[in-house]
């Protein structure tokens, strides 16, 4: 199952999805010379203050963006995409989308079910594909867009109905035109095989598979279509089958699949297969006082109205644990990690934060990353210089 394979690959090599913040993030702190970071494991891109670019670490389907060959398997040091406003990045496995300030998205990667602007290509450098773009999120093998109408858009390959244009299996009637799919949203997140999706009214809506209830209504194989799951948004997550939802209020809410606690409520249990256990399609309350939510995998974050990080679930799941929870390898309630915290994201089993009061751009890149198979395990700042010239 595609599900399975995301798992795969991303404890296999450090890489999953990337779960975007929203554009309307209260986490990008202006003591931080960086404005947003994104990563889908072994590396990151970062967007300076100034709306300047650079990538750094894998780039084995040109997901850096800067020229390097396909298929390296080999680790880059920072370097300067060329673009030089942008406000939005979201990496995912193959691919790393960048929206600029006059509404330009931007692909690097790979394309290998048409997900980059309806050719099956991967351009080793970003190259401009869509104009008129408010959001954008790079998932497995889709990418989903906002446009500045508010209206939603997708393409790619539509495994468990996640283009919610009626087809369900990866392999047949590939999309390789822009699909609408609903009018009215400000921001869109694909999950491990669901999406969700903001609108402008605050709601949340959802749509893909739904076997842990993850959609808010009783479990059930495919959602076809988008249906509305909360009123009162402000923030959400997609984990692999886990929503992480924050109100305007500030209250933290979460549902789906609990195998590994990753609904911080101080319960797990379940299994891989069902809805069973510790699973509730009912929003179950964790927190308040939250800012921002990140999850993949079995993973969970969130960033407080404090700007403190808090981390739960089970990194890297039962096939490789990793200690990044103060040295734990899991949590089923939310556990402070680190404070100060600009902007932030994750992968299944790896932690990628900047840092407000981390210096000037010229004292070097102020981020910390923490995680994958071979760690550091507790944060720590990467060793990259600054931007070079």
């Amino acid at each position: 199952m595609l599900k399975n394979m995301k798992r795969f690959f991303a404890l296999l090599v450090s890489l999953a999805l990337l779960l975007i913040m929203s554009p309307f993030s209260a986490s990008a702190a202006t003591a931080s010379p960086i404005q947003t970071i994104s990563t889908k494991g072994g590396g990151g891109v970062a967007i300076w203050a100034d709306g300047s670019v650079v990538t750094w670490g894998y780039s084995d389907f040109g997901e850096m963006g800067v020229g390097h060959p396909i298929g390296t398997n080999q680790r880059f040091p920072l370097a300067n995409t060329g673009i030089t406003n942008a406000r939005l990045v979201s990496a995912a496995l193959t691919k790393t989308l960048i929206v600029t300030n006059d509404n330009v998205l931007y692909v690097a990667g790979s394309s290998g079910r048409g997900e980059i602007n309806g050719t099956v290509r991967s351009p080793t450098v970003f190259t401009r594909i869509m104009d008129d773009v408010l959001y954008a999120e790079a998932g497995y093998m889709a990418v989903y867009v906002v446009k500045t109408d508010h209206t939603l858009w997708a393409w790619g390959a539509p495994d468990n109905g996640m283009l919610a244009n009626g087809k369900t299996a990866v392999d047949y009637d590939v999309t390789l035109t822009p699909h609408k799919i609903m009018d009215n949203v400000l921001a869109v997140e694909e999950g491990g095989t669901f999406v969700l999706a903001l609108r402008t009214d605050n709601t949340l809506w959802g749509w893909g598979n739904n076997t842990f209830g993850q959609l808010g209504v009783e479990p059930c194989e495919i959602v076809a279509k988008p249906i509305k799951i909360m009123d009162n948004v402000k923030s959400f997550a997609a984990g692999d089958s886990h929503t992480l939802i924050v109100t305007q209020d500030g209250t933290l809410y979460a549902l789906g699949n609990n195998l590994y606690g990753q609904l911080g409520n101080g319960e797990s249990g379940g299994t891989v297969f069902a809805y069973d256990g510790a699973d509730s399609y009912k929003p179950v309350r964790v927190m308040g006082e939250v800012s921002e939510v990140s999850a993949s995998g079995y993973l969970s974050a969130a960033v407080t109205i404090a700007k403190t990080l808090y981390l739960w679930g089970q990194p890297g799941g039962s096939y490789a644990p990793c200690p990044i929870i103060n040295g734990a390898s899991a949590a089923s309630k939310p556990t402070s990690v680190l404070s100060n915290i600009g902007d932030f994201a994750i992968t299944a089993n790896e932690v990628l934060v900047s840092r407000t009061g981390s210096g000037e751009r010229s004292a070097g890149l102020p981020v910390y990353s923490w995680g994958g198979i071979a760690g550091p395990y507790e944060p720590t700042k990467l060793a990259i210089s600054a931007l070079p010239s």
